[in-house]
């Protein structure tokens, strides 16, 4: 897909209240479609179960950042018999690589989700989720 885009960046919000860069001088910079895993586990080691849930990130391929968006993802496979297993929205985060003022962000985040349940069955099983991800990345400027 060929973007041309007329303005030079596109403003977004970070976190720590900075704004994101996103867009490009050359007027005919080319996004991609970049698709990442995430995967969350949690071993079970006590009757009372486990929960995977903690962030999760993924880093843009080398000489690239992700537009400044927020991503579905989608379930690949999992074993999470104690709740159905989440992907839950990924986001650009605050790290990435300062351009002409603006930060272009290198990683998406999200906190995949996964149980196992309660109980004695499944001990020292590890139960988790992998997610599916699929993001627009820009070329980072020479």
């Amino acid at each position: 897909m060929r973007i041309r885009f007329l303005a030079l960046a596109v403003v977004g919000t970070l976190p720590a209240g900075g704004t994101y860069f996103g867009g490009m001088n050359d007027v005919s910079a080319e996004s991609l479609a970049h698709t990442f895993m995430l995967r969350n586990d949690c071993r079970k080691t006590s009757s009372r179960g486990c929960t995977a849930k903690g962030e999760k990130c993924a880093n843009a391929p080398e000489g690239h950042y992700f537009a400044p968006q927020e991503v579905a993802g989608v379930v690949t496979n999992s074993l999470s018999p104690g709740h159905s297993p989440l992907c839950r929205t990924a986001k650009t985060s605050g790290i990435g690589v300062v351009i002409n003022g603006l930060l272009a962000p290198t990683s998406m985040c999200a906190r995949p989700h996964a149980e196992s349940g309660s109980g004695m069955g499944g001990l020292n099983q590890v139960y988790f989720v992998n997610c599916e991800y699929t993001a627009t990345i820009y070329p980072l400027p020479n």
